[in-house]
């Protein structure tokens, strides 16, 4: 009984010191990206969108009902955090921008404006998020950006020059169908950005590690992982 209320106790500091960080990031992201990259149209959309229910709330539901506890629970990454990955991964600009495991979308909007990508795909499983991007998506009158409900491992990636994967709760024999399915139809030069692991000890001939380093997200420190697809043994 001790332990449980220990638990409790610990469960609710983490709760508030978690919530004041995020206001805290909210703040500066609406400060540096609120205007130039609507940032904050896009935040009162999704507060208009999602105003009784969180996207954690919705993934977690969606996860049950199918009967998958593990996989796919929503995590999101601090857009200031994501504009530095983004700079160290020196992604082009009028690239094609694959953002896997979107959720309800708001990283998949930034990864286009900030990258000025040619175009931006986000994919998610979970129904609901894809309903509600493509409404936001219509309302924002984002026509470069597409929103799919599908399974990551049935895409056809050939059009991929960057591909941002969200990782720390997929499977690794789902992150091993999508290595496969990388190293056949990627061009020699795709960008692939991962957190939590790299993907090289999935890969037996294409992709390769290139750059590695630790970096801040809400909950703390997470490492992220920039790879590049090689020419050699296709």
């Amino acid at each position: 009984r001790v332990l449980m209320i220990i638990r409790f106790y610990k469960g609710i500091r983490f709760a508030f010191i978690y919530a004041i960080l995020m206001t805290i990031e909210r703040t500066r992201t609406w400060i540096r990206f609120g205007i130039p990259y609507q940032i904050l149209w896009i935040d009162i959309g999704l507060f208009l969108l999602y105003p009784l229910v969180s996207p954690y709330l919705v993934s977690r539901l969606y996860m049950n009902r199918i009967g998958s506890n593990e996989e796919m629970t929503f995590g999101e990454t601090p857009l200031l955090t994501l504009e530095k990955i983004c700079q160290r991964a020196e992604i082009p600009p009028n690239a094609v921008i694959f953002d896997l495991g979107c959720g309800w979308g708001r990283t998949t909007f930034f990864l286009h404006a900030h990258n000025r990508a040619r175009r931006t795909i986000g994919i998610d499983i979970v129904p609901k998020f894809i309903r509600r991007a493509e409404k936001l998506r219509r309302w924002m009158s984002k026509e470069d950006i597409v929103f799919l409900e599908a399974d990551l491992r049935r895409i056809d990636y050939r059009a991929a020059n960057v591909i941002w994967l969200y990782s720390t709760c997929f499977k690794e024999d789902t992150i091993q169908e999508l290595v496969e399915r990388w190293e056949d139809q990627l061009e020699e030069g795709t960008i692939l950005i991962t957190t939590s692991y790299s993907l090289a000890p999935y890969s037996k001939r294409r992709i390769k590690l290139i750059d590695h380093d630790d970096f801040n997200f809400i909950w703390g420190k997470c490492g992220v992982f920039i790879h590049t697809v090689d020419i050699h043994s296709l």
